[in-house]
């Protein structure tokens, strides 16, 4: 397979060799994130995450890069029969340490429907003037 360079409103050209037969094929590139991105992870499993900028991180007591905000939850959905509720914070998806969405889609992608992909969650709750922090794991199916 031959790839000719192409700027990023162009298409790349692939060149393909069979037997004896040469066959190009234009195909058009798309930035990651134009496929996974949130409305992926929202698709598949119900959840809407966003990420953190540091103002936000700074007004929930999160260090910007410690994960993923959850800003949404479909109701009736698994993700809201496990308790999952906005402003919980997911700081891995399937075992690994994610703070990019296109990341975080890539990983909820992997799994096919009707597996369960797991979640680490840092809940944190009021308790009279000290915020509590804890972590949790749930598995959540995808669909």
């Amino acid at each position: 397979i031959e790839v000719t360079a192409a700027g990023e409103k162009d298409a790349v050209t692939l060149a393909l060799l069979r037997g004896n037969e040469l066959k190009t094929v234009p195909v058009k590139l798309v930035p990651e994130k134009a496929f996974f991105n949130a409305e992926l992870i929202q698709k598949r499993i119900g959840v809407s995450l966003q990420e953190m900028t540091p103002a936000l991180a700074d007004s929930l007591g999160f260090n910007p890069k410690a994960g993923l905000l959850i800003a949404g939850v479909e109701k009736d959905s698994a993700a809201a029969k496990l308790g999952l509720e906005p402003r919980m914070l997911v700081r891995g998806i399937a075992g690994l340490a994610t703070a990019d969405l296109v990341d975080a889609a890539k990983l909820v992608n992997q799994h096919k429907a009707g597996e369960k992909v797991k979640l680490d969650l840092i809940v944190q709750r009021q308790r009279g003037t000290a915020t509590v922090k804890t972590s949790h794991v749930v598995e959540i199916p995808v669909r």
